[in-house]
Formats: structure tokens, sequence, C-alpha cells
């Protein structure tokens, strides 16, 4: 149960950066596998701030919110706008490499080691004898909910969200009409590393984070979006909830890495499926 309760809470985590990578690929078309960093930089950074410079816990966190944000804004302008006219390999490839980038820098500068961000959310609270649960694991839950719900009341409900919309439908009769696609993209972005920051400042919380965390976390945050049909958000955000605390539980009862496996066939399962690829009659039938 204990295993089940903290991927509940990672899950939660992962599922705010994971709706920040669908809403990316709805606005742009970018397949943006940097968020990984901007998640584990989110803890780092949370880290740093509140046991190395001793500020309180949500000024940590918000800095480190405003800190991704602002990281994702300027590089969304500056390098990844080449994208959009690009077959999606080159975003793969480039976004990939951008977060190794990143993620390397912030072992160099903060820390390679693992490190966690301490509060008082994840003292175990003993309820009906010895069954013990987190704080963490509703208010991660609860937060990842209100940002999520958040999310998609701007998108729906605001004059920019129109505009991601229209930039969304027809990015050149989006401009045409006087949107500035650029910079709805640009804000877009920084709101999705926004999200990611903060998912991994929640994680940290719970599971210590390093540099190194990268590939796994972007595993996680891909395959959500991807399982959930790269374009719900609340599909996306309920698949990585589901997928980490399936890990979670597989790594009591099977070999590590089998969590891999099962996201690596999902993965092949729902594309197949979305883009007919296996061919309809069997290869081996005789004609």
């Amino acid at each position: 149960m204990g295993n089940l309760l903290l991927g509940l809470s990672q899950g939660a985590a992962i599922a705010m950066a994971a709706v920040g990578f669908t809403l990316i690929w709805k606005v742009s078309g970018v397949v943006n596998l940097s968020l990984g960093a901007y998640f584990v930089g989110g803890g780092l950074i949370s880290w740093a701030f509140d046991s190395e410079a001793s500020l309180p816990l949500i000024t940590s966190v918000s800095l480190a919110v405003a800190i991704g944000s602002l990281v994702a804004f300027v590089i969304q302008l500056r390098v990844i706008t080449v994208l959009t006219q690009r077959p999606i390999f080159y975003n793969i490839v480039l976004t990939y490499a951008l977060g190794l980038g990143m993620t390397g820098l912030l072992g160099v500068l903060l820390s390679s080691d693992y490190r966690s961000v301490p509060t008082f959310l994840s003292t175990l609270y003993y309820l009906q004898g010895s069954f013990t649960i987190s704080l963490l694991v509703p208010v991660s839950i609860m937060l990842a909910l209100v940002v999520t719900v958040g999310v998609i009341l701007v998108s729906e409900r605001t004059t920019f969200g129109l505009m991601a919309r229209a930039v969304s439908a027809d990015k050149t009769l989006a401009t045409l009409t006087g949107v500035k696609s650029s910079m709805v993209v640009a804000i877009v972005a920084a709101l999705a590393a926004g999200m990611a920051a903060l998912g991994g400042s929640v994680y940290a919380m719970s599971s210590p984070l390093s540099s190194g965390s990268f590939q796994q976390i972007t595993l996680y945050i891909a395959s959500a979006a991807i399982i959930g049909g790269l374009g719900s958000l609340w599909r996306s955000f309920f698949v990585a909830i589901g997928l980490v605390a399936l890990g979670s539980l597989l790594s009591l009862l099977a070999p590590t890495g089998l969590i891999d496996i099962v996201i690596l066939a999902l993965m092949v399962l729902v594309l197949s499926r979305r883009y007919d690829i296996w061919p309809r009659e069997r290869i081996w039938r005789r004609r």
C-alpha cells in the first residue's frame, strides 16, 4: 500500500508535466522532450533555494517555476520556433538534446547527486493501527487537479486560449488575422515548463531527483501524452498517474525495468491503432 500511495504522489507530479507536454503539442505540433529537464530542474532549484539559501519552501518553489518558465520562453522564441516547419524527427532530436544539455548544466552548477526537498507534508500519519499515509499524497493530487483545471479553463474561457486554438488550427491564418503566433507558442511553452518545474518540485518532496533522472522522467511524460492520445489533457493526466502508480507496484512484484516494457508495448499499441501501422491481413497468408 505504501508503494501505491508513493506512486500516486509521484504520478500526480509527473501528470502536470504530461499535461504541459500535450498542451505544447496541441498548439505548436512540436514534440518537446526537453520538459523532462524543466521537471528535474524544478526539483533541484527548489532544493538549492530551500536547503542552501534557506528560503521558505513556497518561495523556493515559486522561484523554480519562474526560472523554468523564463528559460522556456526564451528557448522557444530563439531555438524551437525554427522546428515548427521541420519534420517531427528534428523536433525529437533537438529537444531531447536540449534536455540533456540543460540537465548536464544543472548537474555542474548545483549537484549531480540525488537531492530531495524537505517538507512537513512528507510526515507519515497513522490511520487505523499500522496504516500510514503522507499528507503529500492528497496535496499532490489536489494540486495537480487544480493546475490542470486551471490550464483547461484558460484554454477554453479566455482570449489567450482562443488565440492558442487559432494557432493550433492554422498558424498561417491566425497570423494573417493579427495573432502573433510565435509569441503565443512561447507563452504556452513557458506555461508548460512552469507546470513541469512545479511537478518536479513536488516530486522531489517525496523522492530524490538528480540530473540523471532526466531519461526516466522524460519516458513517463512522453508516454503518458502518447498513450493518452496526444491531444487530450485529461487523458494525459490520468494516464501519467496510472503509469507511475503501476510502476511502483511492479517494482515490488517483478524485476526492475518491467514497467519500461509495459510502457513500450502500450505506446506501440496506441500508435499502431492511431496510424494504422499494422497490415489488416496476416503477412504470412498465401495469396
